[in-house]
């Protein structure tokens, strides 16, 4: 008689995972301070700021979002790590990657659509100035939602998560901790602003970049 024998479950280990999840931290810090920001008065002139600033928005952008895909693996290994029989861990990874997801289209209308229209109808006037305006602006607020669902829905996988971490004793507790501020802080400020402007996305930045530190020291010691 054949005797099925069970494969043990392997859990990935969490040093590569870990030291993404560290230096995206402490880049996107840096790459954030580079967001071109535009100060026109005027529909003709801001055609041509944003025109100016496409090469800057593509890199920051694209940056952005290869960040973010960085982020959805490291933060991928640390759920399995935690254990998917968690329902904390598959919740939390669950709204991480919609967050991020989420993010990603909003770094694409910011950074690739926006200066493309832009680019492309640099000389508009008149009637087709009004309606590529209108296109901006449609865009501009897409970027909004999609800035603020996804915080929210990032911060509401870091809570998850980091109550799932207050179980555990020691320096993950901790960790745990900074994760529950790392979750509030950004909702408060999507919450209470009209418009996330780039020094607002920094606040939110920092903040998740010092839980974001943490995880991924724990997971490059195997603590995590």
């Amino acid at each position: 008689m054949l005797h099925q024998e069970s494969v043990p479950s392997r859990v990935p280990d969490g040093v590569v995972a870990g030291t993404m999840i560290l230096a995206v931290g402490l880049l996107s810090i840096a790459v954030i301070s580079h967001h071109p920001v535009v100060h026109s008065h005027t529909p003709e002139q801001l055609l041509h700021d944003v025109a100016a600033s496409s090469t800057m928005d593509e890199i920051v952008h694209g940056t952005l979002i290869a960040f973010m895909l960085a982020l959805a693996f490291g933060f991928s290994v640390f759920a399995l790590r935690q254990g998917m029989h968690r329902q904390t861990s598959v919740a939390g990874l669950l709204s991480y990657l919609v967050g991020a997801a989420a993010l990603s289209g909003a770094g694409l209308i910011d950074g690739f659509f926006t200066p493309l229209v832009a680019a492309a109808n640099a000389n508009a006037s008149g009637a087709a100035l009004t309606g590529v305006i209108t296109v901006l602006a449609g865009g501009a607020a897409m970027i909004q939602v999609l800035t603020a669902f996804g915080f929210t829905a990032m911060s509401l996988g870091i809570l998850l998560w980091s109550i799932g971490m207050l179980v555990t004793a020691g320096a993950v507790r901790y960790a745990g901790l900074a994760g529950l501020v790392a979750a509030i802080v950004p909702v408060i400020i999507v919450a209470s602003t009209h418009r996330i402007a780039v020094a607002t996305l920094m606040i939110i930045v920092l903040v998740q970049a010092v839980w974001y530190a943490a995880v991924g020291v724990l997971m490059i010691r195997r603590v995590l």
